[in-house]
């Protein structure tokens, strides 16, 4: 899977975006988009995943580790932002 393949082409990947989250788990990422048409939004939840995992794959090492995941993030884009 390319992570690339879920980011809109929109987004100017020579930009720095951002990631906050906060308190209550709420989570927010901020990317530039190109030629100044503003940003991309996308909101979810942090949530606790006691029992996913994450097999990583590293040619370069020749390695497969298994990672156990703490939390997941689940984020929607917002297409409008009003206020």
């Amino acid at each position: 899977m390319n992570v690339d393949d879920f980011k809109p082409a929109s987004v100017d990947t020579s930009q720095a975006g951002s990631l906050d989250v906060g308190k209550g788990g709420e989570v927010n990422v901020s990317l530039p988009n190109t030629q100044d048409s503003g940003t991309t939004v996308y909101r979810g939840s942090k949530k606790p995943c006691p029992k996913e995992c994450v097999l990583v794959v590293d040619r370069g090492k020749r390695t497969i580790t298994l990672e156990r995941l703490a939390s997941t993030v689940q984020l929607k884009k917002i297409r409008y932002i009003f206020g």
